[in-house]
């Protein structure tokens, strides 16, 4: 079925069958808890349209311009939104599940407890959406434009966001825990699996708030997490190999086996940290505040620690030989 024949059957058409003209009337609402699986509306201007309940699943709406429309409750399973704008569309609990979203525009969309699993797509923008409680596993979303967004209490395993920016992105759970078996206070289980499955390599996530973020085990080599805030976080076993953490802030955050081979700390706080069991350091602690920290039988040998704060940390056994102090 066409696109203009679907928009004419469904928008509303009040027909004056008494005389002429004709009059028809294209109803906003027209759309809600329609039935069109698998219906052709590439290209339409769906602008400001209630969607409400409708089922879209495997429907083809690559280019078509949704921005301003409400998808709230809405079904679009498997449906093909390649380059479709969705700005500032209103979707909650919507089901995006399985589908292709490259090139999609959800600039300031609200998402929240939406279902984005096994969703595909590189270069999607998500500016400024409210991801908040959804559910993002197993998606891939490389090179997605995420500044801004917000994923308090999301729930995003398996998911690859290589290239990801995600700069001002909050993250964080301190005062919205919803996730299963979780209450105010307990971390925030964001990037929360157990596969090492997790990539962030390269990712741009400057000036983010992760405090309390699950991070077991993540891929972050080469990710720019310049001036985010990780208080609390647990990094246990991440991959920072090369990363960026330039004037970030750790303060109290877990850091078991963590490999830090190459990264950038100057300015990084680190305070009341235990550092016992880092895999591997960068070059260069200059800078970094590492008042409190436990440091014990730790290897700094041949480590720059000009400028480094270490007042009341624990260097006992510590290994020092050809550090610059």
């Amino acid at each position: 079925m066409r696109p203009a024949v679907i928009v004419a059957l469904l928008s509303g058409i009040l027909v004056s069958c008494s005389g002429p003209p004709m009059e028809v009337v294209i109803g906003p609402s027209a759309f809600r808890y329609a039935n069109l699986p698998g219906e052709d509306l590439r290209n339409v201007d769906l602008v400001g349209r209630d969607f409400t309940g409708a089922v879209l699943d495997h429907a083809d709406l690559s280019g078509a311009d949704l921005s301003g429309a409400t998808l709230d409750l809405a079904s679009l399973s498997g449906a093909d939104l390649t380059g479709a704008r969705l700005v500032g569309v209103y979707a909650f609990g919507a089901d995006f599940s399985g589908s292709t979203i490259s090139g999609a525009d959800f600039t300031d969309a609200s998402l929240r407890e939406a279902d984005l699993r096994h969703t595909v797509g590189t270069s999607v923008v998500l500016d400024g959406a409210d991801l908040s409680g959804s559910v993002i596993n197993g998606a891939l979303l490389r090179g997605a434009s995420m500044r801004g967004t917000r994923m308090v209490a999301s729930t995003a395993r398996a998911v690859d966001l290589t290239g990801a920016d995600l700069t001002g992105a909050v993250l964080q759970g301190a005062h919205v825990i919803v996730v299963a078996g979780s209450v105010v206070g307990e971390p925030t289980r964001f990037l929360d699996h157990a596969d090492r499955s997790v990539d962030l390599t390269g990712a741009t996530v400057a000036e983010a708030t992760l405090d309390r973020a699950v991070l077991t085990d993540a891929v972050l080599v080469g990710a720019d997490l310049s001036g985010s805030s990780l208080e609390g976080a647990i990094l246990d076993g991440a991959d920072l190999t090369d990363a960026v953490l330039i004037g970030a802030d750790l303060t109290g955050a877990t850091l078991d086996e963590v490999t830090l081979a190459g990264a950038k700390l100057a300015g990084t706080r680190l305070p009341s940290v235990d550092l016992a069991d880092i895999r591997s350091w960068g070059a260069s602690l200059a800078g970094v505040d590492l008042r409190g920290a436990d440091l014990r039988l730790v290897d700094l040998s041949g480590l720059d620690l000009r400028g480094a704060d270490l007042s009341n940390a624990d260097l006992s056994g510590a290994i020092l030989a050809g550090a610059d102090l």
